[in-house]
């Protein structure tokens, strides 16, 4: 817990406090657990995981996901990628992103999808991309997770 002196009549704020010199302290009070938070940022995380870095290609250390893996049926393969991506997205919107780090979050889908569209390269490109890896970077950083997914 920390405090900051306050100069200005704030009595009536809740987190401000008189300590024992008599001067005004506002109180910040370390972040409270919420356990539906917690769990959407588990989900996210996971989802992430499974998406972009489920499996290790065989005889090399480089990982690759599902997204990957649906992205090479014709047609419907990337739109289904984008789908499940875009559940991410609506979970960072239920948490409360900005609309700016939706924004970005959509944009990182969008790339992921146009250019995985296109035949053979698009299904490099999308081993490479990992837009689920980025989005949920996105939403852990801006809850001060700084951990890598």
């Amino acid at each position: 817990m920390t405090t900051e002196l306050v100069t200005a009549d704030t009595s009536a704020h809740e987190n401000v406090r008189t300590d024992a010199t008599g001067n005004k302290r506002k109180v910040y009070e370390p972040e409270i657990f919420e356990p539906d938070r917690e769990a959407r940022l588990m989900r996210i995380r996971m989802i992430a995981q499974l998406m972009d870095d489920a499996f290790f290609v065989p005889g090399t250390n480089y990982r690759i996901g599902w997204d990957s893996v649906i992205g090479l049926i014709p047609g419907i393969g990337d739109v289904a990628s984008a789908c499940v991506s875009g559940w991410i997205v609506y979970e960072a919107k239920q948490l409360g992103l900005p609309k700016w780090k939706l924004a970005r979050m959509l944009a990182n889908i969008g790339v992921d999808t146009t250019l995985g569209i296109v035949p053979f390269v698009g299904d490099a490109f999308d081993a490479t991309f990992k837009a689920n890896r980025k989005n949920a970077h996105i939403v852990l950083k801006h809850f001060g997770r700084h951990e890598t997914v």
